[in-house]
């Protein structure tokens, strides 16, 4: 089975190749047009294919980073059939946020008249912005079906977040009703969104790093996710840049701020959980482990990832004692209640 690494080298590999044989070429092609053309022209038609080339090589890794990253979440919440670990609050402001997210790209991709209001070309979604959008707002939906159907422990929505969102749903409700009077364009309602989807992606990790920082471990918590997310956020972020560069205007990065944000905050909090799952709970992190001891565990031993007092910590919990202590007080219970049934009989 192919690990993560293996698969981001190759990746990585397949691209780096394809683009270096194709740089070769469009550069040895460009010098021999160079000769004759002035330096102030801006770029030549080779090297622009060239730098098309290479960002749609960057979307494609980020593209398929991004998607595939919430797959291992949505695997391991089935494999141990429970949910336990990923935080409610994640999986909330998740949903708002992607769900922004995909409109954001849907409309400025297809709808013309944004296009025309935007009036800058080249404009700032490709297709791949489209496709990992609708897929994660996919994904995101089928792991908030599985918090319903696995076990959950004692998790739910926490009262700020449930306010957070409700406030900002809110806002979408009123300036939508505003963009179909005609106070606002399309344009402008779209921009809302996007912010909104900011605030959402630097807000909704907090929970989830909590939780891990609480129960001192990860495990709930797919790393893959991370790495993979990490990975896309860099690839995007180089995509834009590259795009920049080919259409000589920087209206291509800061006009897509969804898009920087996005690959700017999703890479501080990767990096951060990169830490706490790799130095920091690195002893406390396998959950291979942990379901395999669960199944080798003897009948009066049971696993839980929860303790009486504190609702997030991973252990396991012999219960003979307290399978024990109920049969003597069960025990206890009956022989008083034959000693009072035969004293009413005496009497």
């Amino acid at each position: 089975m192919m690990t993560l690494s293996n698969f981001i080298l190759f990746l990585y590999y397949s691209s780096l190749n394809y683009i270096l044989e194709i740089s070769n070429r469009l550069y040895i092609e460009d010098n021999d047009d160079s000769n004759n053309s002035s330096s102030d022209q801006g770029l030549t038609g080779n090297w622009h294919t060239f730098l098309m080339i290479l960002s749609a090589a960057c979307g494609v890794i980020y593209f398929l980073s991004w998607t595939v990253s919430f797959y291992p979440q949505t695997y391991l919440n089935w494999k141990r059939k429970s949910v336990v670990g990923l935080s409610f609050d994640y999986l909330n402001y998740n949903f708002l946020g992607f769900f922004c997210y995909s409109i954001y790209n849907n409309v400025f991709y297809f709808d013309k008249h944004v296009q025309s209001i935007y009036g800058l070309t080249p404009i700032p979604v490709d297709w791949s912005d489209v496709l990992f959008s609708l897929n994660a707002i996919l994904m995101v939906s089928i792991q908030i079906i599985q918090c319903f159907i696995y076990e959950r422990g004692k998790q739910n929505l926490s009262v700020t977040c449930v306010s957070i969102t409700t406030f900002l749903w809110t806002g979408i409700y009123i300036i939508l009703l505003l963009t179909l009077f005609g106070v606002f364009n399309m344009l402008n309602f779209i921009y809302f969104l996007s912010y909104v989807k900011l605030f959402v992606t630097f807000v909704k990790y907090v929970p989830q790093a909590y939780l891990n920082f609480k129960r001192k471990s990860t495990v709930g918590w797919h790393i893959w996710n991370v790495t993979l997310d990490l990975n896309g956020g860099i690839f995007s972020f180089i995509q834009m840049g590259i795009d920049a560069i080919d259409a000589q205007s920087w209206s291509v990065i800061f006009g897509n701020p969804s898009k920087i944000g996005l690959s700017l905050f999703s890479i501080g909090f990767d990096l951060l959980f990169i830490v706490q799952h790799y130095i920091l709970y690195k002893d406390n992190n396998d959950w291979t482990k942990t379901d395999s001891d669960k199944e080798e565990l003897s009948d009066n031993e049971e696993f839980d990832y929860f303790d009486d007092d504190d609702d997030s910590t991973p252990f396991y919990k012999n219960q003979t004692d307290d399978i024990t202590n109920k049969d003597n007080r069960y025990t206890k219970t009956l022989s008083n209640r034959i000693i009072i049934n035969d004293e009413s009989k005496l009497k």
